[in-house]
């Protein structure tokens, strides 16, 4: 089935009339089941009676409609109204009258403000109307028709020739009395008709039984979850049904937060029902769900927690540090159109290379050099090529003085400080190096008095330390996803900085593949200009996945801070939670997706080498960690996986690591012995 399909059946002659489902199909609402939307009644409710304690409104409402459906029934009636439910909270003696119908009044308002249409229904009830049909709408509904109307021509729909509500007929789709009253009061047989609806059974079975020509047009929920025979869900239940961890899927769900949250990303994934996205509803060739529900739930939940955390203290600005914090900050600035109690936020360049010149001033600053460079991934070549502008020799010279070390990696952290010493003592211009130092302080003066809260994606918090350093009046409290062991801890406290990371401990999959998908799809910075100006890289060039990957994201919190405005704040949310289906997709992404990597520049990727071609390699060998983990196989187990792996997928790159990394231990260890 497709949505051109549908059109041919729309557009044949014989049929007359084109009837739509409303909830699901013509509309869509950013809650995870219809009932979510009561539990946004609770504090209303705790206001309006004036209780000490909360209040469990939504459990009341749904148990009346349970009640007034049954009182229906008794009375040979199909369905209930809105009005007869909130009869039934009234004959409980809870509630006083005058409060039941601000209540009432309530969800009619929150029913109208949360409802959004379903696109790609609208294009066919437009394309309906286009051929002068007849469009109606047939809904098994408490609302009364007036309401559904209004929400109906709010959400853009065009004229509608007749709503038919079960709560005001008395008769339902499911029993197939609406489509017999339907029919009847038009004027047409049931074969003149054609239904489009989302329920398998009231909206196809039962049409379909009558003469009707009905089709499906799948709930947008259905598809995300996998639910009801779907092929799609896979994404979705690796998150939150298969967890292999201490953490249950039903801690996530139970939350509104996360539920509302990933009710946005089905409306925007799937609100064409027929889409062409990735077999079994994968990541792997489906860059908008990766980009919608995982990448825009994780920065979305990291917007969300920063905020919090703002709210909390006193700051001036909220610094996001390029490039990790490009897509959180997008997030995090739609927030403010609706809270202006947040504070200003910044988006400033700066990057480990960067960094790296600026403290080559301080010869103190060597010793800590290791904590920021790995040092198996560079060789003096790679040094030198980034200390370059600082450079009062000859590189030509420096390499011919290295001889055959130049392009091999560095055996330990000692032989890297003890050329990084060598470079400071006769190679290093000093005036060239004070002046990116300047450079830097002109950058970032325009904060350095300022109470800051600061975002990187975290680990080792180099770049809070060193402004600290340079601008001791400058208030920082550190922001991170996750730190890496004691390091970050006892740096905070030698300066004073205080921290807070959103996990409480560090994923498997960290680094070059987590900050690549979250980063700005730009140039890197590389230092600092005389005038206080960074200066990015020239040679980048723009990934158009990774491009397309980010509007998604950015399209998905727009979208969910739209819907809720004011209330974001108050919706129940564990941000951790809201992580999950990123981090699945980092700890498995499939082949498909994982390759995609193999084509994406990170440009900023000092800290492992100048470009490193092993990225993808590095990836796959977290992963495979985490999955020997999880089976609980052990360190030569874990390298027989990796070697045996890498063998299958990748043999030229199993030669080069024997070639670089085994050969000369090798060697080392047998002259050793």
């Amino acid at each position: 089935m497709n949505l051109e399909k549908i059109r041919k059946a729309i557009s044949n002659p014989a049929k007359k009339i084109i009837s739509f489902d409303v909830f699901d199909t013509l509309i869509v609402r950013p809650f995870w089941k219809p009932s979510d939307l009561f539990l946004l009644m609770n504090r209303e409710a705790e206001s309006q009676l004036e209780m000490p304690d909360a209040c469990d409104f939504s459990t009341l409402r749904a148990e009346a409609e349970e009640e007034a459906r049954r009182a229906a029934w008794a009375d040979r009636r199909e369905d209930t109204t809105l009005q007869e439910i909130y009869g039934c909270l009234e004959g409980t003696g809870l509630f006083p009258p005058e409060v039941l119908r601000e209540l009432m009044n309530l969800e009619i308002t929150l029913e109208k403000r949360y409802c959004t249409a379903r696109e790609s229904a609208k294009e066919l009830v437009e394309y309906a109307l286009s051929l002068g049909k007849t469009v109606i709408a047939v809904s098994d509904m408490y609302l009364p028709s007036s309401v559904i109307a209004e929400i109906l021509k709010k959400c853009g729909y065009p004229y509608f020739h007749r709503i038919f509500v079960s709560g005001e007929e008395g008769i339902t789709k499911r029993s197939g009395k609406l489509f017999q009253h339907a029919a009847e009061r038009l004027g047409v047989s049931r074969n003149e008709m054609i239904h489009i609806g989302d329920q398998a059974f009231s909206d196809v079975s039962v049409p379909r039984r009558m003469g009707i020509s009905a089709f499906h047009f799948p709930r947008t929920i259905d598809l995300l979850e996998g639910n009801r025979g779907f092929s799609h869900g896979r994404a979705f239940q690796q998150a939150y049904r298969q967890i292999n961890s201490s953490i249950t899927g039903n801690l996530a769900m139970s939350q509104l937060g996360i539920r509302c949250m990933l009710a946005v990303a089905a409306n925007l994934v799937y609100d064409d029902p027929f889409r062409k996205g990735s077999r079994g509803g994968g990541y792997a060739r489906d860059p908008e769900l990766l980009g919608t529900l995982a990448l825009g739930m994780y920065c979305m939940a990291h917007a969300l927690w920063i905020g919090r955390l703002a709210k909390e203290g006193t700051y001036d600005h909220v610094l996001f540090f390029a490039r990790d914090g490009f897509l959180i900050q997008k997030g995090y600035d739609h927030l403010r159109k609706y809270h202006r109690d947040l504070p200003e936020s910044a988006y400033v360049y700066t990057s480990r290379r960067a960094m790296f010149t600026v403290q080559m001033t301080d010869r103190k600053a060597l010793l800590s050099a290791g904590f920021n460079i790995l040092f198996k991934h560079h060789s003096p070549k790679t040094l030198v090529e980034v200390l370059a502008p600082v450079l009062k020799s000859d590189p030509e010279k420096i390499r011919e003085r290295t001889r055959e070390g130049w392009s091999r990696t560095f055996d330990s952290e000692t032989d890297m400080l003890a050329f990084l010493r060598e470079l400071m003592d006769q190679d290093l211009d000093q005036e060239l190096c004070r002046a990116a130092e300047d450079g830097f302080r002109k950058y970032f003066e325009p904060f350095s008095q300022s109470a800051m809260l600061t975002y990187d994606v975290g680990y080792n918090m180099r770049q809070e330390i060193l402004l600290g350093s340079i601008f001791p009046k400058m208030k920082i409290t550190a922001c991170g996803t996750c730190i890496s062991g004691n390091l970050a801890e006892s740096r905070g406290r030698k300066a004073g900085i205080r921290i807070h990371s959103l996990y409480p401990c560090s994923p498997y999959v960290t680094g070059f593949p987590r900050e690549l998908f979250q980063s700005e799809n730009g140039p890197a910075c590389e230092g600092y200009s005389s005038d206080g100006q960074p200066v990015l890289q020239k040679d980048y060039v723009k990934n158009e996945l990774l491009d397309r990957i980010h509007r998604c994201a950015i399209h998905y919190m727009e979208m969910f801070t739209e819907l809720f405005q004011e209330e974001t704040f108050q919706l129940p949310m564990d941000a951790m939670l809201a992580c999950l289906p990123f981090e699945t997709f980092l700890h498995r992404p499939g082949m498909a997706a994982g390759r995609w990597i193999r084509d994406m520049d990170y440009g900023d990727s000092f800290t492992w080498g100048a470009k490193p071609e092993d990225g993808y390699e590095d990836w796959r060998r977290m992963r495979l960690h985490y999955w020997c983990a999880r089976r609980h196989i052990g360190k030569w187990g874990k390298h027989a996986v990796f070697f045996a792996v890498l063998g299958f997928s990748h043999p030229s790159s199993l030669l080069r690591i024997l070639k670089e990394r085994v050969s000369p231990r090798l060697k080392r260890f047998l002259q050793k012995n």
